[in-house]
């Protein structure tokens, strides 16, 4: 890169070398994880490029007033470029739910903003001395026309007005715990969290949906206490302020991490004021298009934070540990401690929302549909891009919401216990209670839901629900006259950027609870805690635990383990507790869990087997064979669900999951077929297309025996890439020169498509097909483009049905997996697999073993004896601390090789002669550079001697 700047004039600065002396200088960290800079480094780094862009010696002063003037325009004028390029919640502004007159009263007005914040700059910068002026930046807002909103429109009233268009339960009560009356900074609440002190956090959303170009966004973090303890707040603390549309938080450490415009921030209070006086970026690149679609944050019992990825959205993070990638909706485990970042589920349900769980780990989630999920049921591992089915089932469903929480306080009545409530903000303007039960396996609604807190003010937008220490239930009314985003201009007349209200619903005649001391308690208190029944106790009391030095957690974990055996509750607590800090101390108790008569313990076993597995080895998978053996279809349901993470890395547990016995179109059996779906491609990046020439529709189709698929053979008159797009068929699946590229997701929602190919010089094959299973498909409506949209030069297509089928031929014999003399597998392009999990061959025969690299890494091909593929595999990974490890090409020198190429370059390509066993098996093959062979692996199947 240096040189290219040299030979082309451009100035080169050289921050990592600039970062890299920092960190070896040790004066001060200046990242938070060797990949976020702190707050320290981001003001060294800003020094250095200053000093470089003047003249590389010139010292400055970043004490200077006109230096963190400088900071502060360039920041603001940053924000301005990112609003007019990529703003938060753009749906509105680009795509289908554009509107042209909010699209030109305040898209260019941002680039306006842009230019005038660049002049000052420039003028800044000329003099860092004092500090300039800010800048009068003007506002413009789109003006929306008069029209009758088309879901009702509730009227703003006041808290007392409010309480009257109630109606209750009977036995039960409400009231106003805050208004935005008392308490003017109570915009539009989303989620609320109570706190180890009683105390309610509330996440304000008061530039819901866009903030007004020209001004800066001011959602604020809110704490509400009731310091006399009459259900009402009498104070309120600003934990945080200027915040950028916050959707979500949760509580971690000395503050809470945060979802601001969908990045990940730890906002941190250092001195314990309750203000946060620090912030830390954990992570960025969720997509931020449109807001409504998936929010709230929550963690496991185990200490994950939980983010979710909606409908039309593609996540593109940027971790520590790699790239991940999300196309519609995804549910992620953020890992605090590590910052690794993983896909849990991926569903076809829209709009992904609250996550609630019970005492003994089991999650379920609304969906802003009104679609609600069993997520044990729905937690199967499955390529990126790729989802369960619209129809894989569901507890009930009501009317649009985003909230869904467990029942599990003291002050409710006792079967209530299990059930959940939910909010319903569309359609229905009420908090439901909905009891559950167990039927194949999987949570279901047990009886008639019971209206607990409903208002004819179509105004009510009970959004998210939560039990207090006290036992009561909160809930938090967005307390807005309209709703939805398709429906309604950015700037409809009728927004309101002023009310909110946080209710409190309690139970006639029935004893509040007593909050426990949670916040400044010991360790062995707070472990004592860890039993309480109220959930959210327990939950409280692991993030106490979490502030504490975890060697001392440890051993007082340790010595608590005797205790486990005579309380269930305890056990699986310390189970999930080892399982953050020590994982091979929990050993013992996760086989004490696995074999216990309890089938609520054997359950949490059965979905801890994926943290464990690794740690027992070959006794993990005994385990496995046991609990799926027990009888309880949920712990079955729960290995599965653990086996379907692993069999990608081990072929024993794709075996295993479709060898447990399963009714055909029963909970257990959805769950397998989804599990078998593991190795097919997970997305590609898709090209951004807006407009196609009618000249690129694909026709002529060689039509198999499937009628819902076909194959094209094309030639292309030079190696180049192209854009294959498919439209108006969710159900497409498409292979390109006997590369997998595209599998249906299982989303219905995602009908079209654009896959970025590359094309070889000569005959080309382009495949496609609809699953038996699915609707078949009307239409072949394919197109291949340009990456600019147009034709694409250099393609030829068949004259005539002879000369299509001679070029079948010609390709087959050539590109074939199998022919009668040849063996050819490749590579596929940044997907870390062999284009084909399987092949046969003949016992005893010569081929001719051809190996295709058109990856960008180094990649060979080694085929295995029986059951051999992971003892090759381990021994190339050693080869990584040896000298000449690269130049043995990663291979193994033992007797279970039976076949290897060398590692091959990009674009490289080799060929060997090859004679197979003569006994018949399945004989593992695998890429040898260290690491790769856990995903890159395949067999192949020596067949009978006929």
């Amino acid at each position: 890169m240096e040189q290219v700047a040299r030979d082309t004039g451009i100035r080169y600065i050289d921050v990592y070398g600039f970062t890299s002396r920092m960190i070896a200088k040790k004066e001060k960290p200046i990242t938070s994880d060797g990949f976020h800079l702190t707050q320290d480094g981001r003001r060294m780094v800003a020094s250095y490029l200053a000093r470089e862009l003047s003249d590389g010696e010139t010292k400055v002063d970043d004490n200077a007033p006109g230096f963190a003037r400088l900071r502060e325009l360039v920041s603001r004028k940053a924000y301005e470029v990112a609003m007019a390029y990529k703003p938060a919640n753009g749906i509105h502004y680009y795509g289908l739910r554009a509107r042209e007159f909010e699209y030109e009263a305040e898209i260019p007005h941002h680039l306006k903003l842009a230019n005038q914040l660049d002049e000052a700059i420039w003028k800044q910068a000329q003099d860092l001395s004092q500090a300039l002026p800010m800048p009068t930046l003007t506002t413009s807002v789109a003006v929306a026309p008069d029209k009758k909103p088309r879901k009702g429109l509730g009227e703003i009233k006041t808290t007392e007005e409010d309480l009257e268009d109630f109606t209750v339960a009977d036995g039960y009560q409400v009231n106003a715990f805050a208004s935005s009356e008392d308490f003017p900074d109570l915009i539009n609440p989303l989620q609320i969290h109570t706190d180890a002190k009683g105390r309610m956090w509330v996440c304000c959303f008061a530039s819901y949906p866009v903030p007004v170009p020209g001004e800066l966004s001011d959602d604020k973090i809110l704490i509400f206490e009731d310091t006399d303890g009459d259900g009402t707040a009498d104070k309120q603390t600003i934990f945080a302020d200027g915040l950028k549309l916050p959707d979500g938080f949760v509580f971690y450490k000395d503050g809470i991490v945060v979802s601001v415009a969908r990045k990940l921030l730890w906002l941190r209070d250092t001195n314990g004021d309750d203000v946060a006086d620090m912030t830390v970026e954990l992570l960025r690149g969720a997509d931020d298009t449109d807001t409504h679609h998936g929010g709230y944050l929550s963690r496991t019992p185990q200490g994950d934070i939980i983010l979710t990825e909606a409908l039309f959205h593609r996540g593109q993070f940027e971790t520590m540990h790699g790239p991940v990638r999300t196309k519609n909706v995804a549910i992620l485990h953020f890992d605090p401690r590590n910052h690794s970042l993983s896909i849990e589920r991926q569903t076809a349900h829209p709009n992904p929302w609250k996550i609630s769980w019970n005492e003994w780990g089991e999650s379920i989630q609304m969906f802003g549909g009104g679609q609600i999920t069993d997520c044990d049921y729905y937690n199967i591992a499955t390529p990126v891009g790729s989802s369960s089915p619209a129809d894989f089932g569901m507890p009930f469903r009501d009317d649009k919401g985003c909230t869904i929480e467990f029942v599990s306080s003291d002050h409710f009545p006792e079967e209530w216990r299990g059930g959940v409530v939910t909010g319903h903000l569309l359609g229905k303007n009420t908090v439901l209670y909905t009891p559950l039960e167990l039927r194949d396996g999987v949570m279901t609604k047990a009886a008639t839901s019971l209206p607990l807190l409903t208002s004819r003010n179509k105004v009510f937008r009970p959004v998210d629900l939560e039990f207090g220490l006290d036992g009561a239930l909160y809930v938090s009314d967005f307390y807005y006259p309209i709703i939805g985003h398709a429906q309604h201009s950015i700037r409809d007349k009728n927004r309101d950027y002023s009310n909110g209200r946080i209710w409190r619903v309690t139970r006639k005649g029935a004893d509040l609870s007593t909050p426990p001391q949670i916040s400044g308690a010991s360790i062995e208190t707070l472990l004592d805690l860890l039993s309480d029944q109220h959930v959210n106790v327990r939950e409280l009391a692991r993030y106490e635990l979490e502030k504490k030095p975890d060697d001392q957690v440890l051993a007082a974990t340790q010595a608590r383990l005797p205790k486990a055996k005579d309380n269930s509750i305890l056990a699986i607590e310390l189970l999930w507790l080892l399982e953050r800090i020590d994982l091979e101390s929990g050993a013992d108790l996760f086989r004490q869990l696995a074999t216990s008569t309890d089938v609520s313990l054997r359950r949490v076993a059965a979905k801890s087997l994926r943290a464990y597995h690794t740690l027992l080895g070959d006794e993990a998978k005994t385990i496995a064979q046991d609990l799926a053996a027990t009888g309880d279809t949920r712990t079955t349901m729960n290995v599965v669900s653990s086996a379907s993470y692993l069999q990608k890395a081990d072929s024993w547990w794709a075996d295993f999951v479709q060898s447990i016995e399963s009714k055909s179109g029963s909970p257990l059996a959805n769950m397998q077929s989804l599990a078998s779906n593991y190795d097919a491609p997970a997305i590609s990046p898709e090209f951004p297309l807006l407009k196609v020439s009618p000249d690129c529709q694909l026709t002529g189709w060689h039509t198999t025996r499937n009628p819902d698929g076909g194959s094209l053979w094309i030639k292309s008159a030079q190696p180049q890439t192209a854009i294959l797009g498919y439209r108006n068929n969710p159900y497409m699946c498409i292979d390109v020169n006997g590369i997998p590229l595209s599998r249906f997701t299982g989303s219905i929602h995602s009908k079209d498509g654009q896959l970025t190919i590359s094309l070889e010089q000569g005959i080309n094959h382009i495949r496609y097909f609809v699953p038996a299973k699915n609707k078949r498909s009307e239409t072949i409506d394919l197109y291949l483009a340009s990456l600019i949209g147009d034709a694409v030069d250099g393609i030829t297509y068949a004259k005539d049905e002879a000369e299509h089928l001679a070029w079948r031929d010609s390709w087959n014999e050539r590109y074939a997996t199998v022919t009668d003399s040849r063996i050819y597998i490749k590579a596929v392009p940044s997907q870390m697999a062999f284009n084909v999990k399987t092949f046969t061959v003949q016992p005893g025969k010569e081929y001719q073993f051809v190996f295709d690299n058109p990856d960008h890494m180094l990649h060979n091909i080694v085929i295995t004896q029986p059951g051999q593929g992971e003892l090759v595999g381990d021994l190339a990974d050693t080869m990584a601390a040896q000298p000449d490890g690269m130049a043995k090409h990663f291979i193994p020198d033992h007797e279970a090789v039976l076949f290897s190429t060398e590692q091959i370059p990009h674009a490289g390509k080799v060929e060997k002669t090859f004679t197979t066993p003569t006994k018949p098996g399945r004989y593992p093959y695998i890429c040898t550079f260290p690491g790769h062979w856990r995903l890159m692996r395949g067999e192949m199947i020596v067949e009978a001697a006929k």
